[in-house]
């Protein structure tokens, strides 16, 4: 029997160093895992602490944005104002130079009416006289003389006559006074 307990004790010694060699070996792979585990924790810890510096740097940067927009915001908002000042003030002068065209073409339209009125006056009632259509060749010298008058009383009983050198025409019918 002596045989068989030596037998059966190099049985379990080798059953245990295969045993002992397993677990070092499961150990090993455990150590292994849990530094990868470790090195892949750590490699994520990195990239969250990244993610959280651009977030920061991003928010930083909205918030300068942000700013910058209320700046041009208020630049444009008081530019604007201007431009509309300027508009009013545009068209308050374009009001005063319309008015100021108006009384301008008022005043010289009345000019005219009054001058075109005068001209075209008839012989006033009281003065008496005779109608004369003007002849071929005939000159205002030459009617004054036929009726006895002055070319000045002539061109003063006919608005349309300008002065005394003024031109006549065959057809042209002429107040002459007496």
């Amino acid at each position: 029997m002596k045989s068989c307990g030596i037998g059966l004790l190099v049985f379990l010694l080798a059953g245990c160093t295969t045993l002992n060699s397993q677990r070092r070996s499961q150990a090993l792979r455990r150590d292994n895992d849990l530094s990868a585990l470790k090195a892949h924790v750590a490699k994520l810890e990195n990239r969250v602490n990244d993610i959280e510096g651009a977030r920061r740097r991003m928010y930083e940067e909205n918030d300068a944005l942000r700013a910058e927009i209320k700046r041009e915001s208020e630049k444009l908002r008081a530019e604007l104002t201007a431009v509309q000042d300027l508009v009013k003030a545009v068209e308050k002068a374009r009001a005063r130079d319309r008015q100021k065209l108006v009384d301008e073409i008022v005043a010289i339209l009345s000019k005219r009416v009054s001058v075109l009125l005068r001209e075209h006056q008839p012989a006033p009632a009281y003065q008496t006289g005779r109608e004369h259509t003007v002849q071929q060749g005939e000159t205002l010298s030459e009617i004054a003389r036929a009726y006895g008058v002055t070319v000045k009383a002539i061109v003063r009983a006919n608005k349309q006559l300008k002065s005394e050198a003024t031109i006549i025409r065959p057809g042209q019918k002429l107040f002459i006074p007496e």
